[in-house]
């Protein structure tokens, strides 16, 4: 749109189409004009075309009227694109619209907005020393990584399963043979001789010293009736 047209008559219908209710106009305007055209352009046809604004002194309705559809084009403006107002170090397209919205409309809500986006802008640039500032070193030789030590924890005993002669655990039966049918020593060989032994008699006492031992026990059992 903006390519075809001269600048400077789309910049003095933005105000009749605010009046007829045109705002797609506006916003096609704002999204197009960078094309072709500055903000600076752009900010000096638009001051060119409504400076009687700023030497109007009566607030009548058409005056009022005309305000509003300045305050909503700017506003739009500062809304949908603050970065055309993005001109480090010093915003002198901002700073003029500020001037112009601070004069003509004093306490505004789009001066507020104005105002708003200034500051944001100054707190967002990075100050010289900073952009300036070389970037730190990486260390060529970063710290050796350690392990935690471990904790020191008593934990509980662990069992010790009998292990076959192919490495897997098996079971053992009563007579020490194992779950593959092999035969497993558990103690050692030195004590299987006498695990083994038969055992020994119980020696028997002579007749003559079980009968004194009878005899003994009826005297006491006597004793005692």
């Amino acid at each position: 749109m903006v390519h075809d047209t001269a600048l400077n008559s789309l910049v003095d219908h933005l105000v009749p189409a605010f009046l007829l209710g045109d705002t797609t106009f506006i916003h096609s305007f704002l999204l197009t004009y960078i094309a072709v055209a500055s903000t600076q352009q752009v900010l000096d046809e638009f001051f060119n075309s409504y400076r009687f604004i700023l030497s109007c002194r009566v607030d009548d309705a058409p005056t009022r009227l005309w305000k509003k559809a300045l305050a909503f084009i700017l506003g739009t403006w500062m809304e949908s694109y603050p970065q055309d107002f993005c001109q480090p170090p010093d915003f002198p397209s901002l700073r003029r619209v500020l001037a112009f919205l601070a004069f003509s409309m004093p306490g505004s809500q789009v001066e507020h907005q104005a105002r708003l986006l200034l500051s944001q802008s100054l707190h967002s640039e990075p100050s010289k020393a900073e952009s300036q500032a070389p970037a730190p070193e990486k260390d060529p030789k970063p710290a050796e990584y350690r392990p935690p030590a471990p904790t020191l924890v008593p934990t509980a005993p662990q069992s010790h399963t009998p292990m076959s002669s192919s490495g897997g655990a098996s079971s053992l039966s009563p007579d020490c043979t194992s779950s593959d049918g092999k035969t497993v020593n558990v103690l050692p060989a030195t004590s299987l001789s006498t695990w083994n032994a038969a055992p020994r008699p119980i020696p028997r006492l002579p007749i003559y010293l079980l009968f004194n031992k009878v005899v003994f026990v009826l005297h006491i059992l006597n004793a005692f009736l």
